[in-house]
């Protein structure tokens, strides 16, 4: 198309106008009015962005980061689209997301040697999560513009602002790189940068982990903090007394989700090991008779104030950031010195290794003070838990892990052996079933793995139909793992409106969207659901077991846990997966999984209900341990701690 005949085209509108039902833009199928060539690129992310551009400009192509903007624009026929539409055939992303968080560790590791160790403790894995973030926003959005400028050719980019839902790159590096990818073209680039604050209810932002502190707390919160402080204090100091008396009794330290530790504290028969909990993190503190039932059945409350740093220990940092200063003189590459200006201005110059430092003296002096003889997580990553895993390992206790939410990606994880850089801090996986073995294979982890089941899978009561009398139906948040580089974000909203949709053509009578815990996105899907007249709840809190029993049928992705606790409770589920991902299909062989969504809306029209308890096999094994939590602390009892023992008496 000519400029002037683009031009001509934005005059009058390219689609037809929009009626109560506005269709649902597709990155894989474009509106037809977009050009083959812009002069210029917009990067826009809000509302607010569009007030300075011209409504008849045909030269420019604005690039959203916001679906449900991009979905306004394109159906008023505006030259738009979504800045995920360049992640569309992108060969090395599955290859990225194997490496991913190994490469997280490359700021603080030089010629083999751990620039972060203090007391032995590496300080840098402690901020895994905020840099792997920072890593898949800047190769996502460097590969988006990369494929946009090959394919539209523009002369100059406009910069009001780029982002992913993850909000991984701060401002400065979302600048950074447009800069830097603008430069590689030989493409003006002219900055206008407005972002939005991440609480602006026009945007959508992910729930992340931010390593920036938090507000300062109102004086209710502290006083209700004080009063918490003082009953674990009271709780920590009986169970240490309850410990000493009885010293031949073994204790696991539990450093679990709610989701797999409330199984675990309700499977215990008062006459195995301790089971030791962080009184901050024991569940349904509000529940007296389920605490008192816990403390009764072998639950110890640990409770440690937290020590000050001394000089020598301040030293020790200021030394790890000499060193590291040292190492970062010259950066190999744009993403090399953006990930250490990242980590430079949010981790050393805001005296977060400081708080590290602090950490690692708390975590040793709470294993001094409560003597565990293992550890049990399901959070391999935290930085808590990495922390108290390397103390662990250094006094010799064994330590293991289980998933709290499955992985079906081939992407190792240095905590368990995958950086061969770094020590491996896991020395036992409990595992679900076969997929999960497979899994630890593929990603070629150094633990012993050691079969338990599901606990998340199992359904101890009967279910209690709570929902109407008519057909019901639930769908879950299409959340994708910020490790799958090849997954376009926009396809979170899209698989929303598309489905519920789908299920309002298909007569049922009520449906209820559920979205991640701890999702922020609430506002925005109900925006979402308002403009496309979407007949459907949203809800972000509540017990997901409730949910499911109110449901008919369900439909999410099978990228969430939540997959098995809807087959564990014998109701329908309809997994749905669209192309482009990374995830290694063979994980999910078992059971029927859709990658598109008229199959599905076929399967639905027919009443088919796929038999999925292959699946639940590979990732849950209920007919092998019906009673998964039991057989954990067996396990525990049996393999983890007799294995230390026997250590122990082969030591001179």
């Amino acid at each position: 198309m000519t400029p002037s005949a683009r031009a001509a085209a934005a005059v009058e509108p390219a689609v037809p106008p929009i009626g109560r039902h506005p269709p649902c833009v597709s990155i894989t199928d474009l509106p037809a009015h977009l050009g083959q060539r812009y002069r210029r690129f917009v990067l826009v992310s809000h509302p607010r962005h569009m007030e300075a551009l011209d409504p008849g400009d045909a030269e420019s192509l604005i690039v959203s980061s916001n679906w449900l903007m991009w979905q306004r624009l394109a159906n008023e026929g505006r030259h738009c689209i979504h800045v995920s539409a360049g992640l569309l055939g992108w060969p090395d992303a599955v290859t990225l997301g194997v490496d991913h968080f190994v490469r997280t560790n490359d700021w603080y590791l030089r010629n083999g040697r751990d620039l972060t160790l203090f007391r032995g403790v590496s300080l840098g894995r402690r901020f895994v999560r905020a840099v792997s973030l920072f890593l898949t926003d800047w190769q996502q959005l460097s590969r988006c513009l990369e494929t946009l400028i090959r394919r539209y050719g523009p002369e100059e980019i406009v910069l009001y602002d780029l982002r992913t839902d993850f909000h991984g790159l701060d401002e400065d590096g979302r600048a950074n790189l447009v800069a830097a990818v603008a430069r590689s073209f030989g493409v003006r680039a002219v900055d206008r940068f407005d972002p939005p604050s991440d609480t602006d209810p026009d945007i959508s932002v992910d729930q992340h982990y931010d390593i920036h502190q938090g507000e300062q707390p109102r004086w209710r919160d502290r006083a209700r903090d004080l009063l918490r402080t003082a009953f674990a204090a009271t709780l920590g100091h009986v169970s240490r007394l309850r410990r000493a008396a009885n010293g031949g009794r073994p204790a696991v330290l539990l450093l679990d989700s709610h989701l797999t530790g409330i199984p675990l504290i309700e499977a215990l028969d008062g006459r195995g090991p301790y089971a030791a909990i962080l009184a901050g993190w024991f569940p349904r503190k509000g529940d007296l008779r389920f605490l008192s039932d816990a403390l009764r059945k072998g639950v110890l409350l640990l409770h440690c104030p937290s020590p000050d740093l001394r000089d020598d220990d301040r030293a020790a940092v200021m030394a790890i950031e000499h060193d590291l200063d040292s190492a970062w003189r010259s950066p190999a590459s744009d993403e090399e010195r953006e990930v250490l200006r990242f980590v430079r201005h949010h981790v050393v110059d805001s005296g977060r290794l400081y708080d590290a430092a602090r950490e690692v003296l708390w975590a040793n002096r709470l294993l001094d003070r409560y003597r565990p003889n293992a550890i049990l997580t399901d959070g391999p990553q935290l930085p808590l838990i990495t922390t108290c895993l390397s103390l662990a390992k250094a006094r010799g206790l064994p330590t293991a892990i289980m998933w709290h939410g499955h992985y079906i990606q081939d992407t190792k994880l240095e905590t368990l052996g995958g950086d061969s850089r770094l020590p491996t801090l896991v020395d036992w996986f409990l595992t679900w079933g076969r997929s999960n073995e497979d899994w630890l294979h593929g990603t070629s982890a150094r633990v012993r793995p050691a079969r338990v089941g599901n606990p998340v899978a199992v359904w101890p009561d009967p279910i209690a139909e709570t929902g109407s009398a008519g057909r019901t139906a639930l769908v879950l948040q299409y959340a994708n793992n910020n490790t799958d580089l090849a997954s376009p974000g926009a396809h979170e909203y899209m698989v929303f409106v598309e489905t519920v949709r789908m299920l309002q053509d298909l007569g049922v009578s009520e449906i209820r969207l559920k979205l991640h815990p701890g999702s922020k996105k609430t506002r925005y899907y109900r925006a979402i659901a308002e403009y496309f007249d979407l007949d459907c709840r949203i809800f972000d809190q509540g017990p997901f077991k409730d949910f499911v029993a109110w449901a008919d049928l369900i439909v999410g992705p099978p990228f969430t846990g939540a997959m098995f606790e809807v087959l564990g409770a014998g109701k329908p589920y309809y997994p749905v997966l669209l192309p482009p991902h990374s995830v290694n299909p063979d994980y999910l062989a078992g059971g029927t999984v859709y990658s598109d969504l008229e199959t599905l809306r076929q399967d639905l029209e027919r009443g088919v209900v796929p038999d999925q308890s292959r699946l639940l096999d590979d990732f849950a094994s209920l007919e092998e341990f019906p009673d998964p939590a039991a057989r954990i602390w067996e396990v525990l009892e049996t393999q983890v701690l007799a294995s230390h023992s026997m250590s122990e008496s082969r030591s001179p």
